[in-house]
């Protein structure tokens, strides 16, 4: 997987052939902070979050506003907005730029702009060899990209941080330590910044801090939980049970739908492979059908404390979810009946027994 960065540069260094880089990415991925952290020597690296605009103007006009914030104390004023898209082209960019400056505007969710259909021409006019751009689109408009054109463009999807990179973003701290992170994170962007957060405001041990980042997370994994559809948070229902009855033993479809027949949501077989591959797709679940995983143990915590099946469903896995305390409560009463029925008969055999009849000897 290339790094977003060397697209950013490669696209940089010649704008005018190299297509522009689209980051793609679900909610809390990273696009913004990708976007808001991209630094060149010599160049200007505007950032301007995109939003819902009224018409091509309104959307051109908070470009400018950018621009002008970033190069001017106070901004200039915008001339009628029948010359605006000539005069900041032609005029305001060319003034802008020194002698070797770069300018590279990036604009955070795009997909904003899909409604606009001009937008797309005049930002492929605005590239030339040392005015680029980069983009981030939300992945739920992922199939309208075509609609970009005719800018020439390069999807890459944002994911979760590989180890090498956790490891780099965590070079200060022990190997065990990093190790640690990956495997409550599976690199989950959002978590791993909570990490660096806590960990840079206080002298804790990673094992310590680890209880504050799910904590301060849980509102995070409850958002995610919401956008999942029914199948998909059956899926992760079971499989968070199946590996709190036997973390050792592997998790595959078979004891998937098994699990869900004893409920009343069962799936088959087709089913739960398609759900799997959506949630492989999200990045909540690894391995393959015969070995499934959930990413990060903080998502199985989360999953184990939060993942119900509805109320009045499926009361054999409700009872299952007792804890341990209740099962011995249950088994305490069960032994209470057993005596108590022992005692109860002991009695009614006492009761019941024949009087001892008196004998009178007669005197002889």
């Amino acid at each position: 997987m290339s790094n977003p960065l060397i697209l950013i540069k490669q696209h940089l260094d010649d704008p005018v052939h190299v297509p522009v880089p689209v980051f793609i990415g679900r909610d809390r991925i990273g696009k913004t902070t990708l976007l808001q952290q991209v630094v060149f020597p010599q160049t200007h690296s505007i950032y301007v979050p995109m939003q819902s605009y009224p018409n091509d103007k309104a959307w051109l006009q908070a470009l400018i506003n950018a621009t002008q914030a970033y190069f001017y104390e106070q901004p200039t004023g915008i001339p009628d907005d029948h010359t605006m898209q000539t005069w900041f082209k032609q005029d305001e960019l060319p003034n802008l730029l020194g002698r070797r400056d770069r300018i590279l505007f990036l604009l955070d969710d795009c997909h904003h702009l899909l409604h606009i259909p001009t937008v797309f021409d005049y930002l492929s006019s605005l590239l030339q060899p040392r005015i680029g751009l980069a983009l981030s689109f939300h992945q739920d408009y992922e199939e309208q990209l075509d609609k970009l054109a005719p800018l020439k463009i390069t999807p890459h999807r944002l994911r979760q941080l590989t180890t090498d990179a956790v490891s780099t973003l965590f070079a200060h701290l022990a190997e065990q330590d990093r190790h640690h992170i990956y495997k409550q994170t599976s690199g989950e962007p959002t978590l791993l910044q909570a990490y660096l957060s806590h960990l840079e405001s206080s002298e804790q041990s990673v094992h310590t801090v680890t209880s504050l980042v799910y904590e301060t997370s849980v509102p995070f994994f409850k958002d995610r939980w919401k956008r999942l559809s029914h199948n998909e948070r059956l899926m992760l229902t079971a499989i968070s049970n199946l590996a709190y009855i036997d973390p050792l033993q592997k998790i595959d479809a078979a004891r998937v739908e098994s699990w869900l027949i004893d409920t009343e949501f069962p799936m088959d077989e087709t089913t739960i492979y398609a759900t799997f591959r959506s949630l492989e797709y999200a990045e909540l679940l690894s391995g393959t059908a015969m070995n499934i995983q959930i990413r990060g143990e903080m998502l199985k915590r989360w999953l184990l404390e939060h993942a119900h099946l509805p109320q009045t469903k499926s009361k054999i896995h409700n009872d299952f979810r007792l804890n341990r305390f209740g099962w011995v409560a249950i088994v305490v009463l069960i032994l209470i009946a057993i005596l108590g029925v022992a005692l109860l008969g002991s009695n009614s055999t006492t009761q019941t027994s024949p009087p001892s009849i008196p004998t009178i000897q007669l005197g002889e």
